[in-house]
């Protein structure tokens, strides 16, 4: 189940809320949201997307954190400044069971992401450097509705991501 898209000014609402679709799937835990492609969306996506991530890894570093809400930007501003004119954009973040999370964005274009030199003076232009300094490996593939980039990011040294069903009572050293 997919919520319907919805604007910055709903998502930063929802912040307080969890996110729009975060569900443990034959094990797998995972969080998926669309929501309109503009601008004002990225400040609100970026901090959901960490409050979620810090959710599931509770011993996650500031450092790490501040990667995922680096790559959560960068790939959010990309999918919004280059395709959003065509459709809505979706985040999804999944960590998988060889200990990194998965950031991808999807828009409506079919363009694949391009690597380019600085413009607007040296203003824009970074997006994908900034992607790969902070993630162990980006890329992309072709959707039905356009594409999706993503980027995965090692959660090395830190908890295992809870899950729903999770208890700690009697669990860890000296139980």
């Amino acid at each position: 189940m997919t919520a319907p898209p919805f604007h910055a000014r709903e998502l930063e609402s929802r912040l307080d809320h969890g996110p729009a679709d975060d569900h443990v799937s034959a094990g797998i835990r995972q969080a998926r949201w669309r929501l309109q492609a503009v601008p004002g969306a990225v400040g609100p996506i970026r901090r959901l997307a960490a409050m979620t991530v810090s959710t599931w890894y509770p011993g996650l570093t500031d450092d790490r954190l501040d990667d995922v809400r680096t790559v959560v930007s960068e790939l959010v501003t990309n999918a919004v400044r280059h395709a959003g004119a065509v459709g809505d954009v979706t985040v999804e973040l999944w960590p998988t069971p060889r200990g990194s999370l998965i950031v991808s964005v999807g828009d409506g274009s079919e363009q694949p992401p391009t690597p380019r030199p600085p413009y607007d003076n040296g203003q824009s232009g970074y997006g994908l450097s900034i992607i790969a300094e902070h993630c162990a490996a980006w890329g992309w593939h072709p959707t039905p509705t356009g594409k999706a980039v993503y980027a995965t990011l090692p959660m090395v040294a830190v908890d295992e991501p809870r899950t729903a069903d999770w208890n700690t009572f009697g669990s860890g050293p000296g139980s």
